[in-house]
């Protein structure tokens, strides 16, 4: 058998050296490639697990788990409808700790020993007016003067207030990702969940995705339904929507109709 050295190949055969040389270094390339985009692919991968591991939410900011917290404390309480960002103290009655150079944003409260949570003392938001607790969470109802039940905490403290949700209290937390047991508070508001839940099936259909599905007919009862009241002008809102909605079901205007109708847009009211 006859053999062909490199020499002769580079020479005598050069075209099928120059084939041999292509395909050797496009392999290389191929793999070297491959390795390149496997890299990105992990280091994007990474960047995107220590993105959800980030504890950034702060006191007063509704959570599903500690591990969304800066505090590292996720509190599922009676004292608020969904899981806040909070953190335990020392001394009731008085401001928790703040950084140096800093005005402490919590109160320091303490229930009593029937308050259904896993721990009954623990740093309140502070607040001045509702609006400072609404940028907080969708979930606070009033700021007030620190109560439970209707009872004050602090009868000396004038001028302590912080941000509450008094619907709330004697009622199980509701779990801030399923949101499963949130019918469990409206017993009294059959049909007003009925036109959240009606009106949350129809965003997805009219190109609204809820950030939350499994919550969004939650959200929207804790705005219709504030401390055991009804606020009709919500209510008169969605329930126009899903009437205009069924009322042009299978045509063209099913979902531009009923903002028209009804002055109004569609919107996620995931909590």
């Amino acid at each position: 058998m006859s053999t062909t050295s490199i020499g002769t190949l580079r020479t005598a055969s050069s075209p099928i050296f120059r084939c041999i040389l292509i395909s050797l270094l496009s392999f290389v390339g191929v793999v070297a490639c491959a390795e390149s985009a496997s890299g990105t692919a992990s280091d994007a991968t990474a960047d995107a697990t220590d993105s959800r591991l980030e504890s950034d939410l702060n006191l007063g900011e509704t959570c599903s788990q500690d591990a969304e917290c800066a505090s590292g404390l996720c509190l599922m309480s009676e004292y608020a409808p969904l899981g806040f960002c909070t953190s335990e103290c020392e001394t009731d009655g008085a401001p928790c700790a703040a950084p140096d150079g800093e005005l402490p944003t919590g109160y320091c409260v303490k229930m009593p020993e029937e308050f259904l949570g896993p721990i009954n003392q623990f740093c309140a938001p502070l607040c001045k007016t509702k609006q400072e607790c609404s940028s907080l969470s969708s979930t606070w109802e009033t700021c007030a003067e620190p109560e439970y039940r209707g009872n004050p905490l602090y009868p000396s403290e004038v001028g302590v207030f912080v941000c509450q949700s008094p619907s709330s209290l004697g009622q199980q937390p509701v779990d801030a990702m399923t949101c499963a047991n949130w019918r469990d508070g409206y017993a009294d508001f059959v049909t007003q969940q009925n036109i959240c839940t009606a009106y949350c099936d129809y965003l997805s259909t009219c190109g609204v995705s809820p950030a939350n599905p499994d919550c969004c007919a939650y959200g929207c009862m804790l705005s219709m339904v504030v401390q055991g009241e009804l606020d009709v002008l919500y209510e008169k809102e969605k329930k126009c929507m899903v009437t205009a909605y069924d009322g042009f079901r299978n045509t063209t205007q099913w979902c531009s109709a009923p903002p028209e109708q009804c002055n109004s847009e569609w919107k996620d009211t995931s909590p």
